[in-house]
């Protein structure tokens, strides 16, 4: 469905629909955190902070299995290291200051200042951002209501 809007001239143009939700995120990204998940279930399992450069070690570690070659693929891993990195859990466990982990579990320091606030206001954003969309659904939800008892 297309809602018409009017511009100065007032013709109107035609807008596509906003989607509901976004498009899901490529299956070879989910299949990337699968074998890492099985791999170093100490990091990819539970949402922990992760060391600085664990992408030069998830890298090294592939090379030497011979499942990466030198040079490529760097970016699938950047871009599943987003997809992780990016979850309200993960950046809630940043912004409480937990330890971050190497692959094996060990510590590896804990995140810097700059990096929790940071990580506060992302999560502080997508509370809001949540709020705003579950009031909006309570008025959709109350306009129907209100709809359904004028009628007879």
């Amino acid at each position: 469905m297309t809602t018409p809007e009017t511009t100065a001239h007032q013709q109107p143009v035609i807008t596509p629909p906003r989607p509901k939700t976004r498009e899901p995120w490529p299956d070879w990204i989910e299949a990337n955190l699968e074998d890492w998940r099985k791999r170093w279930p100490a990091v990819f399992t539970k949402p922990v902070p992760l060391a600085v450069g664990i992408t030069r070690d998830i890298k090294a570690v592939l090379i030497a299995e011979g499942k990466l070659v030198e040079g490529k693929y760097r970016r699938g891993i950047g871009v599943s290291l987003h997809k992780w990195t990016t979850q309200t859990a993960y950046l809630r466990a940043i912004a409480r200051g937990d330890v971050r982990r190497n692959l094996d579990g060990s510590e590896a320091g804990f995140p810097a200042e700059d990096a929790r606030n940071h990580a506060q206001k992302l999560v502080d954003e997508r509370a809001v951002r949540q709020a705003e969309r579950e009031r909006l659904r309570r008025e959709r939800l109350s306009r129907g209501d209100q709809e359904n008892q004028k009628e007879p």
